[in-house]
């Protein structure tokens, strides 16, 4: 199932997971820069994700955030971890590169 973006789900998730949006507000600012990407924080079965889009409609990732070993890490659906959530800029990065953006 997709993501799905709604406002009134965003205020419910904050109660809940607001490190996680937190993390997902600073890499939406991070990501503000590329004009070919769109991110948006939305819901994923009960759980906030940041869903990123080429503008051009060519390519789509949903980003994660999991808690392991002690930290906050950006992950893919799969799990992967890919960076450290307090390190959006090097996150961005990534998904810069992985978003041809």
């Amino acid at each position: 199932m997709a993501p799905r973006v709604a406002s009134s789900l965003l205020a419910v998730l904050e109660s809940v997971h607001g490190e996680r949006l937190a993390f997902f507000r600073a890499l939406q600012v991070e990501l503000s820069d590329a004009r070919e990407i769109a991110a948006v924080i939305a819901d994923d079965n009960g759980y906030p994700v940041l869903s990123i889009t080429r503008v051009d409609g060519t390519s789509s990732l949903t980003v994660g955030c999991v808690y392991w070993r002690g930290s906050w890490w950006f992950a893919t659906p799969d799990m992967s971890r890919f960076a450290p959530a307090r390190n959006c800029p090097g996150a961005a990065l990534a998904i810069k590169q992985a978003m041809r953006a």
